[in-house]
């Protein structure tokens, strides 16, 4: 298993295994076995959970739980209140003020002291 997996697969296990102990997370009565596995499952000294001692079969299970958690820590978005949009008059000003502060970073010069492209290739 290469490192990043591993890592997605540690957080994976720790988020279920937090949600089984907060009793935010039912599973199937045929999962059982699963889930005492990843309870019983050791932590390391660096607190993270030896995943070479896990069969598979857990090692799938919280991977397939981890992005349904994931979502649930997030909401669903009917929680939150809505972000007041920026008017389209206001936003085409930031824009166009962004573009100002690019054209200014990439040439070294303000656009209106600018004449022509030649200008800014020879400079």
């Amino acid at each position: 298993m290469d490192a990043d997996r591993a890592l997605d697969s540690a957080k994976k296990v720790f988020m279920v295994i937090d949600a089984l102990k907060a009793d935010k997370l039912k599973v199937r009565p045929q999962d059982e076995a699963l889930v005492s596995e990843l309870m019983a499952l050791p932590i390391g000294p660096t607190g993270l959970p030896n995943l070479a001692e896990l069969s598979t079969d857990a090692v799938a299970f919280a991977r397939a739980l981890g992005p349904g958690l994931m979502y649930m820590q997030q909401g669903n978005g009917e929680d939150k209140k809505p972000v007041d949009a920026l008017p389209l008059a206001d936003a085409q000003c930031k824009l166009f003020h962004l573009f100002e502060e690019l054209f200014v970073a990439l040439t070294g010069a303000a656009s209106n002291q600018v004449n022509s492209p030649a200008e800014i290739k020879s400079g």
